[in-house]
């Protein structure tokens, strides 16, 4: 997406629907913490697809509270790892399963 076609645009006109009011909320406490601001992990619409996004918001230079700048770092490909990640030791206790079912049915039975 062209970045001019996103300027004057809310944030949340790119996230879904269902994800609008939890991204709303959290930038607006974010906005107005006194804390350091901290990295918000959301979903943005992306060519009919969802992307996730961390988001690393800064204060704007002379804004105070209220006004963030936020950094975007597509890390779609990072989550889709690390749920492959967390599937492999499944996967690999099935197959150990299914190697020790089929070994016990190629054992002749005792007296044969």
């Amino acid at each position: 997406m062209p970045a001019a076609s996103c300027l004057g645009r809310k944030l949340v006109e790119f996230s879904p629907e269902a994800d609008a009011r939890d991204v709303t909320r959290r930038l607006a406490v974010t906005a107005e913490s006194t804390a350091n601001p901290r990295a918000i992990g959301i979903r943005l619409k992306a060519r009919g697809a969802l992307r996730q996004r961390l988001s690393q918001p800064s204060r704007l230079a002379g804004g105070g509270q209220g006004r963030l700048i936020l950094h975007f770092v597509d890390t779609t490909e990072q989550k889709t790892l690390e749920t492959q990640f967390a599937q492999f030791p499944k996967d690999a206790a099935v197959g150990q399963l299914a190697g020790g079912v089929a070994h016990d049915f190629q054992q002749p039975a005792d007296g044969e």
